[in-house]
């Protein structure tokens, strides 16, 4: 059984529970000047001012993938997601084996945090697994805000799983970090880097934890078309199934004609919305990681190479290698620029 949770709308962004004042104390730990990072950002005066911020960075994910690279610090997802603490609720895990079906109603209201992306759980394979796939088009890197989805859910998988709990593997959408002691420490267990979609695999003899996983769909009544289309579609790559038109219509329980005159409704058609799910998640995937073409093809959804490059030149005005070597070129030298000050804080990070 797959299912899926998303977050409120992308204004709501900001309820998150990464704030800026979050975001602040763990910068200050990591000995970085707040001010110093708000007036890189053009922010007023040398207070942290929320409206200023959020005039140039709408999406709180992109602010936070700013503040990584500002500090020069690739593990900043996970000390935010160290630092956060877990809601009121998390105190119900430890008894949710007596009453599953609140715990399976409490667990999907604690993973609904994110309006800038997805969280999927599969618990009816051999190897249950949870996932977190970005749906904001608008994000060319996810790899610090999928490090602090994938450590939330570690941190209330163990709540729910009790002390001992671990997971078997996770894999991690970005690049090996220059120090990976922070992700061994964090997650305790197998790491692979370079992956497709941010994952979290279980012990499929972990019964308790594969009866509360099987949580009902998070979907609200009046979910815009639109979204869950492109939640379907996103839900296809992570599995590598088929993103046809037939095949989401058949998931969203409509006919494929059904679902193209609502879309057309919307002014908007089904290929559009897969072009962006597509067009995001390759550039996060070409910024974030080393992935070889051929299987980021495959995980689009592409038969090979050349039909992934003749989209990505429709999407992007340039091909998918040229794409990835301005926005690495650009990146080595923001990591050239702070790695000297902020490596031996960042290596030492408990």
């Amino acid at each position: 059984m797959t299912t899926c949770t998303t977050g409120a709308s992308r204004g709501e962004d900001w309820s998150s529970p990464i704030s800026l004042e979050g975001l602040a104390t763990v910068l200050g730990q990591l000995r970085i000047a707040v001010p110093s990072f708000v007036g890189s950002l053009h922010a007023d005066g040398g207070a942290i001012n929320l409206r200023a911020v959020q005039e140039r960075y709408v999406s709180l994910p992109t602010l936070v993938s700013a503040a990584a690279a500002f500090a020069g610090c690739d593990h900043l997802g996970l000390l935010l997601a160290q630092a956060w603490s877990l809601p009121t609720r998390a105190d119900r895990f430890t008894t949710w084996a007596a009453d599953l079906a609140a715990s399976r109603n409490d667990f999907r209201e604690q993973v609904n945090l994110s309006s800038h992306g997805a969280m999927f759980s599969s618990a009816g394979s051999t190897t249950p697994k949870a996932g977190y796939v970005a749906m904001d088009q608008g994000m060319e890197s996810a790899a610090v805000i999928a490090d602090w989805e994938l450590v939330l859910m570690a941190r209330l998988l163990k709540a729910l799983g009790g002390p001992n709990w671990r997971p078997e593997l996770v894999e991690l959408p970005r690049r090996p970090p220059r120090d990976c002691r922070p992700y061994r420490r964090a997650f305790d267990c197998a790491l692979s880097f370079n992956a497709a979609f941010a994952t979290i695999h279980f012990d499929a003899g972990f019964g308790e934890w594969r009866s509360a996983c099987a949580v009902a769909s998070a979907r609200r009544e009046g979910t815009l078309l639109t979204r869950r289309v492109g939640e379907e579609l996103a839900l296809c790559l992570f599995h590598g199934e088929d993103g046809s038109a037939e095949r989401v219509a058949q998931k969203l329980g409509m006919c494929s004609r059904t679902m193209q005159r609502q879309l057309e409704l919307s002014q908007v058609s089904f290929r559009t919305i897969a072009d962006g799910v597509r067009f995001g998640t390759a550039k996060r995937l070409l910024q974030d990681t080393d992935m070889e073409l051929t299987q980021l093809a495959l995980t689009l959804g592409y038969a090979d190479i050349s039909v992934l490059t003749r989209a990505f030149t429709r999407w992007a005005g340039v091909s998918p290698s040229s794409w990835r070597a301005g926005r690495r070129s650009a990146h080595d030298r923001a990591s050239e620029t702070q790695l000297d000050a902020s490596m031996p804080q960042c290596a030492g990070a408990r």
